[in-house]
């Protein structure tokens, strides 16, 4: 057996804990990291021309005009610093190729509000590093449409590529009414509408048999409370009597989350996103909000701005592809670059998003940005369109630089709404992300001299 003198081991301890506490103190004070002399978008009421933005924890806990001081400090050198944008409208993480049904997670033919494809979310896809590059950070993934009135939910994802699960929480329930669809948009609506209805029927009845259950109950107690009962019996009774079990298949387990769902749709927390396009359709969507009390908000929406002033007046928001500008259907008749500016201006609240091919092409929601900004949008509500306004339509502390919002940022080479600009470093959350895609990869595994082939080459 080994011994040591008691001094000599009391002292390894006190050493040790000294610098175990030290250890953990660098660790907690390190956390914190300043981006000076930036040009920031915040995506709030006004820019500051040249300023600073402080993050510790994941979180922004100071913007100011004047330089911050941090552990980590990083002169932005005038460069442009904006929050991470957020995409919508795609299956990012739930498609990887599309010409191959087995990497298809987005969609189910009979679908419904306990569908919730944000379940099968990817972080490895190699789709997520092509976005980041774009300056995303952030995506809510939509179910694509299936058979049924209801195509599932949405989820919100970040774009870390970390292997953690996302938020089970919905992000909107999901419908389609689209000419290009099996049934007739009549009958969608109709099912739509139907559920709704019966659903806060159902409700009704069940409060008012509860009510009435608490008076029958209330009444029998006051009346046992009267009579000279043997409390003894009654407690014996009592006691024989085995609890009722109940027990839930998989049916009921459904049927429970669906009507959870409906629920908070008629309670307006979980907002209804309708993809559609024919003013006609905007228009009986807009009559079931005021039927139902529905928080309304549009996707495609090429034809919204013939029913602009309707939209503005029911504070209805639009996501829209600012690139849309052929009629290649007869929903899209009203496609135009400059529709987006029609909506600001007519008051709407406009948010931006990738329609073709959006699941590869989440990259390039800047530059839809960017001919909206051309095509008459002004350049705060273009920035506003693809970070703070969806994320107050989904509910994401994210999307603007300001205290207590999430440190989602993006430092820029060059203006970000031009082909020309680059993002040069990300953090999500406070952790800088790489920047590199799948793509970069190949090009220096196949570019870089050898004397064995590109196969052997890692």
């Amino acid at each position: 057996m080994i011994t040591f003198p008691l001094r000599q081991l009391c002292l390894g301890v006190k050493h040790s804990a000294l610098a175990l506490a030290l250890f953990t103190s660098n660790l907690s004070l390190a956390d914190s990291t300043a981006i000076i002399n930036a040009r920031l978008y915040t995506a709030t009421t006004a820019d500051v021309s040249v300023g600073s933005v402080l993050f510790e924890d994941g979180i922004i806990t100071e913007v100011s005009d004047q330089p911050l001081t941090a552990d980590h400090v990083i002169d932005a050198e005038g460069k442009i610093v904006t929050p991470g944008f957020i995409g919508s409208l795609n299956h990012l993480g739930l498609l990887e190729v599309n010409a191959v049904s087995e990497s298809d997670d987005s969609t189910v033919e009979e679908g419904d509000l306990s569908f919730s494809p944000v379940t099968a979310f990817n972080p490895e896809s190699s789709a997520i590093p092509l976005a980041r590059i774009g300056g995303v950070t952030r995506n809510i993934v939509t179910p694509g449409a299936g058979t049924k009135a209801f195509a599932g939910v949405a989820g919100n994802v970040d774009l870390t590529g970390d292997l953690t699960l996302p938020s089970s929480a919905a992000s909107a329930a999901v419908v389609y009414l689209w000419g290009d669809q099996e049934s007739s948009r009549a009958r969608r609506l109709g099912k739509i509408r139907a559920a709704l209805q019966d659903r806060r029927d159902n409700v009704a009845k069940s409060e008012a048999d509860n009510a009435s259950e608490a008076e029958t109950a209330k009444k029998a107690t006051e009346k046992e409370a009267t009579q000279n009962t043997d409390n003894e019996s009654n407690s014996q009774a009592g006691a024989d009597k085995q609890p009722e079990t109940k027990t839930e298949d998989a049916h009921s387990v459904v049927e429970s989350v669906v009507e959870r769902h409906l629920d908070e749709l008629l309670a307006g927390t979980l907002p209804l996103l309708a993809f559609c396009d024919r003013p006609a359709d905007i228009l009986q969507l807009l009559a079931l909000k005021e039927e139902f009390g529905l928080k309304l908000i549009i996707a495609g929406g090429d034809g919204a701005v013939a029913v602009k002033e309707q939209l503005a007046e029911a504070q209805v928001a639009v996501i829209l592809d600012a690139l849309n500008d052929l009629p290649k259907s007869f929903d899209n008749l009203h496609a135009s670059l400059n529709n987006a500016a029609t909506l600001h201006q007519a008051g709407v609240t406009v948010a931006l998003a990738v329609l073709s091919d959006a699941t590869h092409a989440l990259y390039q929601l800047r530059f839809g940005a960017g001919n909206a900004i051309a095509n008459g949008l002004p350049k705060d509500a273009a920035l506003a369109a693809i970070s703070q306004v969806p994320a107050q339509l989904f509910g994401i502390q994210a999307g603007s630089i300001e205290k207590g919002q999430s440190a989602d940022l993006v430092l820029w080479e060059n203006d970000p709404f031009d082909y020309t600009g680059k993002a040069s470093t990300m953090w999500i959350n406070g952790e800088e992300q790489s920047l590199e895609t799948r793509a970069d990869k190949l090009r220096d595994r196949y570019t870089q001299p050898s004397k064995l082939p590109p196969a052997y080459v890692k």
